[in-house]
């Protein structure tokens, strides 16, 4: 206990923990009604450890790590401090970047989900209308806020728990445990009520911003049925959580329609594959006008989540991590082979470009911010580009449509004009090449690319100092820049495993 931490280190960790929580999108722990005097141990350990990780010091990331090792969270009950914290350790194991804690995160999802689930949490009538009166004395006042805190925190947790599962079944390349039609709860009020600090400070709020015939905030369900609902959506509900986990749906309806395309396909399925592929894009550009553009200055971090999103589309993410290496080499053939060979030109080059587009949107996000998935959707675009550079070029599309290539470049992670990205995409007109400090690298140049990766991810890292995340993805953007090996016209030769 002599070389515990002190009370006024833990103190600042969980200060460090709440300023980065109330810059993130889905804030799902109540900051005014959490009472640290109140509060049991092991909640303020995991909060502690929770800033810890964050920090830009490694030796405090290192401890915030070791502090898990002193909580017993095995009892869930469904008590919402505690599934809070269930779901803090889950969060902050699944991007340590340690292989052990990863897979104890992912395999300790279920619990929390069938609590949830069993609770009826997912659905809308756990919810009550919860509405304070100008006539409400002082303590019918805050018996009524307090209660709307928890109701209003048993939502933010579910769709925090919904998009952790989404996010954790892409960088697992795992089946999710949560459909979106499952969510048929109402989103979170807007940010302003969930920031009130005081009773009477949300009354003065909700007074103003509700109106008196309240309209009930949709549903996640609802709102992937319909996407336009979202243009319509209410001005007292959290816009930003919507788009969140709107996105992460769309990610689990992509990856449903990936998994049906793998398996066993005659010549009617192939139509079938198509025309899902076709509806889904549909989806994706109704999403992306009413949620991702409103959004695209102020909340970066959407955008990239939903282009890493469209790049799955035409390229399996999971695949991409096969084709790279990750199994053995007989295992990326294979891959090329039964899969990307039988691509068309045309969804290679789409996926190229939104693979430059993650790369763009990284490159304009704030200092500490490309962390967690958003690191690891620049991970995958980096495997995308690597992977697509030598057979964009191996096909050669300008002898398809009689255009002369070298001429032209097309930078993938440009503001390219929509004329200039359909010639690009349907016809291949114009070099594929990502923009450098130098001028521009062609993605055949898988070192200088991985390069590029490399310095952004160091430069977006907190403070300068990478977590062990960030370092196993150096690591591998290391690991592909030094690997020029490939398979493509059944040519086999020697590649690198990525870890």
């Amino acid at each position: 206990m002599q070389c515990f931490s002190s009370a006024e280190l833990l103190d600042s960790l969980i200060e460090v923990f709440f300023t980065q929580q109330r810059s993130e999108i889905d804030t799902w722990i109540h900051e005014p009604t959490m009472q640290l005097n109140e509060e049991n141990p092991d909640m303020i350990l995991i909060l502690a450890a929770a800033g810890a990780v964050r920090s830009d010091v490694e030796a405090i990331q290192r401890l915030g790590n070791a502090m898990l090792e002193y909580e017993d969270s095995n009892i869930l009950t469904r008590n919402l401090k505690q599934q809070q914290k269930y779901v803090l350790i889950l969060q902050i194991g699944l991007w340590s970047g340690d292989k052990r804690r990863v897979e104890i995160a992912e395999s300790f999802v279920q619990p929390v989900v069938t609590m949830l689930r069993r609770a009826s949490r997912f659905k809308h009538e756990a919810y009550p209308t919860i509405i304070p009166t100008a006539t409400d004395d002082d303590p019918t006042l805050e018996r009524k806020w307090r209660e709307w805190v928890e109701h209003e925190s048993f939502k933010r947790l579910a769709h925090h728990i919904f998009i952790h599962d989404a996010q954790a079944s892409v960088l697992r390349s795992t089946n999710p445990l949560i459909s979106h039609m499952e969510l048929d709860l109402p989103m979170p009020f807007s940010r302003k009520l969930w920031d009130a600090k005081t009773a009477a400070q949300w009354r003065s709020i909700y007074l103003q911003e509700v109106p008196k015939r309240i309209s009930p905030v949709p549903s996640l369900a609802t709102s992937l049925q319909n996407i336009s609902n979202l243009s319509h959506f209410p001005r007292h509900g959290d816009f930003r959580i919507a788009a969140l986990a709107g996105v992460h749906g769309i990610s689990t309806m992509i990856a449903h329609c990936n998994q049906t395309r793998h398996g066993p396909s005659g010549e009617w399925s192939a139509l079938v594959m198509k025309l899902w592929q076709q509806e889904l894009l549909q989806v994706l550009e109704q999403f992306e006008i009413v949620a991702v553009e409103p959004l695209q200055r102020v909340i970066p971090a959407i955008p990239l989540i939903y282009q890493t999103v469209s790049l799955s589309l035409y390229l399996p993410l999971g695949i991409l991590e096969a084709f790279s290496g990750e199994d053995d080499e007989k295992r990326s053939s294979d891959v090329y082979q039964s899969f990307i060979q039988r691509i068309s030109a045309a969804n290679l080059r789409q996926a190229s470009w939104h693979a430059g587009q993650v790369l763009c949107i990284a490159k304009s996000m704030p200092l500490g911010s490309l962390t967690d998935f958003c690191a690891t959707c620049l991970y995958f675009s980096a495997l995308a580009v690597w992977s697509l550079g030598p057979i964009l070029s191996s096909n050669s599309p300008a002898s398809d449509v009689g255009y002369d290539n070298d001429e032209t470049v097309f930078l993938l992670d440009g503001d390219s004009d929509g004329a200039a990205l359909r010639r690009f995409t349907l016809s291949g007109q114009g070099t594929p090449a990502i923009s450098s400090p130098n001028g521009h690298v062609p993605l055949n140049d898988r070192a200088a690319a991985m390069r590029l990766f490399q310095q952004l991810l160091r430069s977006r890292s907190r403070g300068g100092v990478s977590d062990q995340q960030t370092r196993a993805l150096n690591n591998a953007f290391s690991v592909l820049g030094n690997t020029n090996a490939t398979i493509i016209g059944g040519q086999r030769k020697r590649k690198s495993p990525v870890s």
